[in-house]
């Protein structure tokens, strides 16, 4: 009974204090607390190997009034110049893990603080946390806040997602765990939002994507990527409020010419994400399949250009008569090298057209032969007449 009663007490008295600058120790918050009420124990927590602190640290108090206070006036305050976050103590790392009440909002403004995000958002409802990640650098960042109850999240959401705070479009959702997104992405891959474009000239701004890519549907947010100097890295992002929109986009854009330069449009995904996509779609295979090559790549040429994505046993490039075929065949010792080679080269312009990258199929590559063969055959037979017969008849099988 004595235990229970223990338990209660250093839950209603104590606090996690997280987000702590490294060179934060006990006598360091024993300092910053002590004069809101009186310390009982402080418990810093460090890495077992390193001796390193790991960042936290739980403050107990004798009294949950000076608890309270400590919340009250400490929360989000600087410390060695790092804003601290409080929570209350929680015994039961259930209620911490559970994603009930959590909310996840993105693309948030630089010039928004801890405090001034809780102060937004507490209007809701009672905050349990709220966590800002990208404090320091100041790009990519976002946020999570988790309430106590799942009304205020719901509200939250009604109320803030798709709207502007200090000049962003921000979006607000339910939080989702990492189990939860990639089991959502292998159901319903063909569901997303958000797409991925590269290879636009220098020229094209953030405002100059967005009017191009607004005409498939209401953009709900756009962004070229650049570098330090503010110069466009010739990719960027674009996000639409609707899934059929987005997948519009990437039917009509995708090797489409803009400007004088073929870009490349497909549906944003993480690194991890487009590997796992591809070990899913095709098992261990090694092998790649290469086309739109130039008509001067030979073998050597094939293999020096993939050579620096890994090891290669073979690189060999289709010959009739002496003459490319433009397409051969790449094949890498390591499955994971493959895979990034597909991540870099698909898409990507190699002389004067896009690369077509992708893991070697037998079916793939045999239908791909056959057409080949059939459109040499009706040269041989009829010249170019009869080819250009051939290619009149693909082209409308495939408008039909």
């Amino acid at each position: 009974m004595k235990m229970n009663k223990d338990k209660l007490n250093t839950t209603l008295t104590t606090l996690y204090v997280g987000d702590l600058h490294p060179d934060v120790t006990e006598p360091v918050l024993m300092e910053k607390f002590v004069p809101v009420g009186g310390v009982h124990s402080i418990k810093l927590y460090r890495d077992k190997a390193t001796g390193f602190s790991r960042g936290y640290a739980y403050v107990n108090f004798y009294q949950r009034a000076d608890a309270e206070r400590a919340f009250e006036l400490l929360n989000y305050d600087l410390l060695m110049g790092q804003p601290m976050r409080i929570m209350w103590f929680q015994m039961d790392s259930s209620l911490r893990n559970a994603g009930t009440g959590n909310i996840f909002i993105n693309n948030l403004d630089k010039s928004i603080n801890s405090l001034e995000l809780h102060g937004l958002f507490s209007t809701f409802g009672k905050i349990l946390s709220c966590k800002i990640v990208g404090y320091k650098k100041g790009h990519k960042r976002y946020a999570y806040i988790h309430y106590e109850s799942v009304d205020a999240a719901e509200m939250a959401i009604k109320a803030l997602n798709g709207t502007l705070l200090n000049g962003r479009l921000v979006t607000i959702e339910h939080f989702k765990s990492f189990k939860e997104r990639q089991a959502e992405s292998a159901h319903c891959p063909q569901i997303f939002t958000n797409i991925f474009i590269k290879y636009f000239n220098q020229d094209i701004d953030t405002k100059k994507l967005t009017e191009i890519f607004s005409k498939f549907g209401p953009v709900a947010s756009a962004r070229v990527m650049t570098n330090e100097q503010g110069k466009s890295k010739r990719f960027g992002f674009v996000r639409y409020e609707r899934p059929e929109d987005a997948q519009k986009a990437v039917d009509e854009m995708n090797g489409k010419e803009v400007n004088g330069r073929r870009i490349y449009v497909n549906r944003a995904q993480r690194k991890e994400q487009r590997q796992a996509e591809l070990k899913r779609k095709y098992g261990q295979s090694l092998n790649l399949f290469v086309k739109n090559l130039e008509a001067s790549v030979d073998d050597e040429c094939l293999r020096k250009e993939f050579s620096r994505f890994g090891h290669i046993i073979n690189a060999k490039v289709m010959m009739r008569n002496g003459h490319s075929r433009m397409f051969g065949f790449v094949h890498f010792s390591s499955s994971k090298d493959a895979i990034n080679a597909i991540n870099e080269m698909n898409g990507r312009m190699w002389g004067k057209k896009p690369l077509y990258v992708a893991v070697a199929q037998s079916k793939e590559c045999q239908a791909y032969l056959a057409q080949q063969q059939m459109q040499w055959m009706a040269y041989m037979q009829f010249g170019v007449p009869g080819l250009l017969c051939y290619l009149r008849s693909q082209f409308q099988q495939l408008q039909s």
